[in-house]
């Protein structure tokens, strides 16, 4: 099966930063990562073609049908972030050959993603990095890299209490309610919604959101899978 017959796919690879010199947090740092990938295949759910997993004990990669879960995987990477710093590259395109998938594959998917985390491995101040995201019917990398790195600046300014508010606040909470788990006052909530700049920032997600939703192919791999022996072998 060649490149031409197979949908594009989102491949996304990270690193440990360092990981080479940091002899002393080495095991600690792959256990973490290997934390990581359990949670990055649950959010991604039915979209996974290869599961994340480690890859000699320093790196992770995973195989999707579709960018649309990539700003929550993204959330993933920021929470592991700060016991692991990491380098994240995210590639879109095509598989080449294969002999047996999920190990024996290659191809235009896997260079972008290589190429995205080696710029992120270069600039970590700009967080993630994405490649392959120009096709005929959306030119739009650079809008999608230039949202993600104002979205990851803002998020590395915010405090750890910052980033708790954030989470409930995405996942639909109210202020009175955030204020009751984190066992303080609504007003202090709202002071923190304030200073973490929460309205643009969810505004600036959203549109990278819709974004990204753009490239999915889960449909055509799914028929592809149904129609093809090979993948049940």
């Amino acid at each position: 099966m060649s490149s031409q017959t197979l949908p594009e796919c989102c491949v996304i690879l990270a690193d440990i930063v360092g990981s080479k010199t940091a002899n002393d947090n080495r095991s600690a740092f792959q256990s973490h990562l290997k934390s990581l990938a359990a949670s990055l295949n649950i959010i991604a759910g039915s979209d996974v073609l290869s599961p994340f997993q480690t890859r000699e004990g320093d790196a992770l990669r995973g195989v999707l049908s579709s960018a649309r879960h990539v700003v929550e995987l993204l959330w993933s990477f920021d929470a592991q972030a700060i016991s692991v710093p990491l380098s994240v590259g995210i590639g879109w395109g095509r598989l080449t050959f294969f002999t047996s998938f999920p190990d024996d594959v290659d191809g235009p998917a896997f260079h972008n993603a290589r190429q995205a985390v080696t710029l992120a491995s270069d600039d970590s101040k700009l967080g993630p990095r994405f490649s392959g995201f120009d096709n005929d019917s959306a030119r739009c990398e650079n809008v999608i890299q230039a949202i993600a790195s104002l979205l990851s600046t803002q998020r590395n300014e915010w405090t750890a209490k910052q980033r708790e508010v954030a989470v409930l606040l995405r996942r639909g909470e109210s202020q009175v309610a955030i204020a009751k788990a984190l066992h303080v006052t609504p007003q202090n909530i709202n002071n923190h919604i304030k200073n973490m700049q929460w309205q643009p920032y969810q505004f600036a997600e959203a549109q990278l959101q819709k974004t990204l939703e753009a490239f999915d192919c889960s449909a055509a791999w799914q028929q592809l899978i149904r129609n093809d022996a090979s993948w049940h072998s």
